[in-house]
């Protein structure tokens, strides 16, 4: 009984064995390099939130520091602090005070009843008497407290509280009002991509600097700040799905003998992150693809010529044993 060789079978497997030989490093080299890569760049967003949460929280602190120096320069004040001045030169450098110390909104005057003497505005006073700052003014501390809203303003702002000299048998107490602003301007600049974002929480949660003012004062990213300074990197997934990866900062910020532990929050959404993953993949994608023209077409070529010997040699053999001869 003889066999017959099929020269269209033979020379599809040897083409099928040819094609798998030459795809299967490809798919290798694609699979391997897709999460080798990806890990790479998380890795590469993870050290550039890192490093510009340190430098924005170096800027948070300073913020803090620059605020207290210049209230503690302006209560050194000679017109301010001394006797002999009149209400009206002390209204004067007051003024004048608000204008050199450029974070100053408002500077104004109250005596030891919380009753407003001097201010540069006039605007949103009210008697502050009993409150805890003012108590701890008198008792000579210089007070800043937390950042809060002035109904009706935009924003954030902090005020600033120090005891004066007695003058003329009279004690008097500086107050400073300073808009976070600044520091949400200096936050809003530091963006990690082109979606990313900072978010500066108090040590209860409260959102102080956010992209979206509407955020502020709410507890937008948790209950408490603690869940971020004890998971200082990792993937936070938003209100509307968006996965972003983060890396949280314990700010510490001295509030004039009190400790604020404020956490600053850098975020980068993880498509930003892994943005060049889906050039590297069309890259591959190509060589891919142009490996297998060239695999299909060296596979044809020498599955032809294989296919051709074998079933010449097939034919000689069945010649062969059939007795005949060439």
């Amino acid at each position: 009984m003889s066999h017959s060789f099929k020269p269209t079978s033979l020379r599809t497997r040897v083409l099928v064995a040819m094609l798998v030989i030459g795809l299967l490093p490809v798919l290798v080299i694609f699979t391997a390099s897709h999460f080798i890569i990806r890990r790479a760049l998380e890795d590469g967003a993870y050290g550039v939130l890192s490093a510009l949460a340190g430098e924005v929280g170096r800027e948070v602190q300073h913020f803090s520091v620059h605020v207290q120096a210049d209230m503690r320069a302006l209560i050194r004040n000679p017109v301010l602090a001394g006797a002999g001045f009149t209400m009206e030169q002390r209204f004067e450098e007051i003024r004048e005070a608000r204008d050199i110390y450029e974070l100053f909104a408002d500077v104004t005057l109250y005596d030891t009843n919380g009753t407003i003497a001097l201010s540069t505005t006039y605007n949103y006073w009210e008697n502050l008497r009993y409150t805890d700052w003012f108590d701890r003014a008198l008792r000579g501390e210089l007070v800043m407290t937390p950042p809060a809203r002035i109904l009706g303003v935009p924003g954030l702002f902090v005020n600033l509280f120090a005891a004066l000299p007695e003058i003329d048998g009279t004690r008097y107490i500086l107050s400073a009002r300073v808009p976070f602003a600044r520091l949400q301007r200096v936050l809003d600049r530091a963006r990690p991509s082109r979606h990313g974002y900072m978010v500066l929480l108090d040590g209860h949660g409260n959102v102080l600097s956010h992209p979206d003012a509407q955020q502020l004062l709410r507890r937008t990213l948790g209950e408490d700040a603690a869940q971020w300074s004890s998971a200082p990197q990792g993937l936070y997934r938003e209100a509307d799905g968006r996965r972003m990866l983060y890396v949280a900062r314990k700010v510490p910020v001295s509030g004039g003998g009190e400790e604020w532990p404020w956490v600053l929050v850098a975020m980068m959404p993880y498509g930003d992150a892994i943005a060049l993953l889906g050039a590297q993949q069309r890259i591959l994608l190509v060589a891919a693809m142009l490996t297998l023209v060239a695999v299909y077409g060296i596979g044809v070529y020498f599955s032809s010529m294989l296919s051709r010997s074998l079933v010449t040699a097939a034919k000689v053999a069945q010649r062969a044993s059939r007795g005949e001869s060439d």
